[in-house]
């Protein structure tokens, strides 16, 4: 599992899960296809995002979207 975190204090430019943009997808893609052939590992795996933004008051709230894309091709 590869997991992207991605934070925001302010909505301004949209929030945390939109930042996972198709271009940034590809990155991660590329570089987990790197590390598991660097590795030597061949299994399948997932993209899993942490989305962090902060409320009126300054408390986080967290959310974790499983499988939230599937690896874009190189």
């Amino acid at each position: 599992c590869f997991v992207e975190i991605k934070a925001r204090t302010r909505s301004d430019y949209g929030g945390a899960l939109g930042a996972v943009t198709v271009a940034k997808q590809r990155r991660l893609a590329r570089a987990a296809r790197l590390y598991l052939a660097e590795t030597g590992l061949c299994v399948p795996c997932r993209f899993d995002v942490v989305a962090l933004e902060r409320d009126e008051e300054g408390c986080w709230n967290v959310r974790l979207v499983r499988n939230a894309f599937e690896a874009p091709a190189p």
